[in-house]
């Protein structure tokens, strides 16, 4: 008499047939009752008819002992797994999640450095990166081999109509071209007598044209990776939607006795998401503009489309390998005019305080200038007394505006040689029209005051003596750029410029360009006075050439982000490559001091993560001497998790 199975998520009629005595699905499919999954994958529920076996008598003598063996056991299974040296096949971990790798992709070794293996089998070369995997077909009746396709998923996206949150709601194969770039097939060989594996593989996030992670190890990679256009408006099926650790990856077997025609075979598959412990990076991109309301252009030509183009590809890339991935929130992408020189800086980097029997005065004007034959501008005139802070004087200043005027005052956190820190005052008017300060001047002998003058082509990232004392405190040009449209506290801002360079000392000399970016780190190690002082902090200044719409410094956007995740400053062991002692691991390390201006496999693009540590200059905790500005070395970290941690003020969950 007939049974009825109840199908579970993955079965097969192939399996239910095996797990029964059948040796295919013939029996199963030939029964009526199953007409509805003839051309259909089943699906949980699924109510599967299974036939009575017919026994079969063998006439054999009674008085020997006959071994009958069953070709159907264990059933046909598919799994992913990362192997070990010595625990027997079946007793091998199943995974849950899969992982972008850390590493270079054609290395491995617990240094990072040695040829990632080619063959089946255990090598301790892939077995050091926990994120290489296996595939596992158990089928006794496969013979020498068993053929696997590996497929990563393309999430479908439900839009909430009223929060507007994307939930994803199923997996589906890409199509077409896609699909093809998505896709991996090739054989496992047999482990024991039941079991095949395949060597080991790798999921990559690149294969543009060049020395991609993809070209490079074509037969051991899976790409899953991004379509960003830049075009993205939050709906569902944009292109910048498609997030890297929302995709999943599936591996499927088909059951070669199965006698039924194709695409109809059964078949085993395996399914497993990306990415461990997902979290989401907030960021807010400021564009701006080379002249007062140029509209939505920013200097040299950079638009929005290109710089949400570099968010949503290479940060997300590069961040992914660390289950991380960036979201962009309010106000998203915004353009700005031109910093107003309305900024007064007392005591810049020295702190210094008054000796009194002074004054300080400065006139109000404004941007462009009043016409001819009107009111005159005002002039403030701050008497100073003796042993006032600069944050004293500038209270007085603010206290002492004229009407349709008002002034915010910021305390700034103190240069590495200095015991207090500057202060920043910024003079707004009351009717939003533009501030220019003028002809300020201290007869203090040791409060000093001077106007932030921004040439965003231009922005001075280092004072005159070229030191790291301003390394926290930044320089008056740069708090200037952010006090444009300062950061709260719980989301990375990102300020695009023209350059980033030496202070300048002869304004008819142009100063040299130092940097494609410079980081404002919270400095979590340091004590007051020398912490970063908000909004000097979580963020970074970018040079417009790293926020194109080309490929080239690709690195530079996340390396900036890394510096204020991590709150350190660069991969220790890497220098030029002229030294013949430079480690290859930390040159591939995204924190490295210099990225690579193009992709390639062995780039500037890697986060390390246990067991494959790295060495990184940081602040040190116990602060013999922060006036020194000596960046002492941080040992042996996870880059990857010390993200996690020293950013957790502002990661979001997923």
């Amino acid at each position: 008499m007939s049974s009825i199975v109840t199908a579970q998520n993955g079965d097969t009629l192939c399996g239910i047939a095996i797990a029964a005595g059948f040796l295919n699905c013939d029996p199963l499919r030939a029964d009526p009752g199953n007409s509805d999954f003839l051309s259909r994958p089943l699906q949980a529920g699924d109510q599967v008819t299974v036939p009575d076996i017919n026994p079969e008598d063998v006439s054999k003598p009674s008085d020997n002992l006959h071994n009958f063996v069953n070709k159907n056991a264990p059933p046909v299974s598919i799994r992913f797994v990362h192997g070990s040296k010595d625990k027997a096949f079946a007793d091998d971990d199943t995974l849950t999640i899969l992982n972008i790798s850390n590493f270079v992709t054609t290395r491995g070794g617990t240094d990072g450095n040695q040829t990632f293996p080619s063959g089946f089998g255990f090598n301790a070369n892939g077995d050091a990166d926990p994120d290489a995997f296996k595939v596992e077909v158990v089928d006794p009746q496969a013979g020498g081999s068993a053929h696997v396709l590996l497929e990563a998923l393309q999430p479908t996206y439900q839009k909430d109509p009223n929060s507007g949150a994307l939930t994803v709601a199923s997996w589906a194969p890409f199509t077409g071209a896609e699909h093809d770039r998505r896709k991996l097939e090739f054989d496992c060989k047999p482990a024991n007598s039941t079991r095949l594996r395949s060597f080991y593989l790798r999921l990559v996030v690149d294969d543009d044209a060049g020395k991609s992670d993809k070209q490079a190890l074509s037969a051991q990679t899976l790409l899953a990776t991004d379509m960003a256009d830049g075009q993205g408006t939050g709906q569902p099926d944009d292109n910048d939607t498609l997030e890297i650790l929302d995709q999943q990856v599936r591996a499927s077997y088909v059951i070669p006795r199965c006698k039924a025609g194709a695409p109809n075979q059964c078949t085993v598959t395996a399914q497993l998401p990306i990415g461990d412990n997902r979290q989401r990076i907030p960021i807010v991109i400021h564009i701006f503009r080379e002249k007062v309301g140029d509209g939505s252009t920013g200097l040299n030509g950079v638009t929005e489309p290109m710089v949400r183009k570099r968010a949503m590809r290479w940060f997300r890339r590069v961040y992914a390998q660390a289950g991380l991935a960036p979201v962009f929130t309010s106000p998203e992408v915004e353009f700005l005019d031109p910093p107003e020189d309305n900024m007064l800086v007392l005591s810049n980097d020295t702190g210094a305080s008054t000796t009194g029997f002074s004054n300080l005065s400065f006139t109000l004007s404004s941007s462009p200038p009043p016409a001819a034959g009107g009111p005159p501008d005002p002039v403030v005139n701050i008497p100073l007394n003796i042993s006032l802070s600069p944050t004293d004087v500038g209270n007085m200043i603010q206290n002492s505006l004229p009407d349709g005027f008002q002034a915010q005052v910021f305390t700034n956190s103190a240069a590495f040689n200095a015991s207090t820190g500057s202060c920043d005052v910024l003079i707004t008017r009351t009717d939003g029209t533009r501030v220019s300060i003028q002809n300020e001047t201290s007869t203090d002998l040791t409060l000093t005051v001077t106007v932030a003058r921004v040439s965003l082509q231009t922005v001075p990232i280092q004072n005159a003596a070229g030191d790291d004392n301003n390394t926290i405190c930044a320089t008056p040009e740069q708090r200037r750029v952010v006090r444009s449209s300062p950061g709260t506290g719980t989301r990375l801002d990102f300020y695009v410029v023209g350059d980033l360079t030496a202070a300048i000392v002869d304004p008819s000399q142009a100063p040299q360009s130092l940097a494609r970016g410079v980081a404002m780190l919270v400095g979590k190690d340091l004590a007051a006075p020398y912490a970063s002082v908000a909004p000097i902090q979580w963020g970074a200044l970018l040079r417009t050439d790293v926020m194109d719409d080309t490929d080239a410094n690709p690195f530079s956007f996340p390396h900036e982000a890394g510096h204020v995740l991590l709150d350190t400053f660069h991969a220790h062991e890497f220098c030029a490559p002229k030294h013949a002692h430079c480690n290859p691991f930390e040159a591939s390390q995204l924190m490295r001091s210099g990225t690579n201006v193009t992709n390639n496999v062995t780039g500037s693009k890697r986060i390390c993560d246990t067991p494959l540590l790295g060495d990184y200059d940081g602040f040190d905790p116990a602060q013999p001497n922060p006036g020194a500005g000596k960046f002492p070395l941080v040992p042996k970290i996870s880059a990857a998790q010390r993200l996690r941690d020293r950013g957790s003020d502002i990661l979001e969950s997923w």
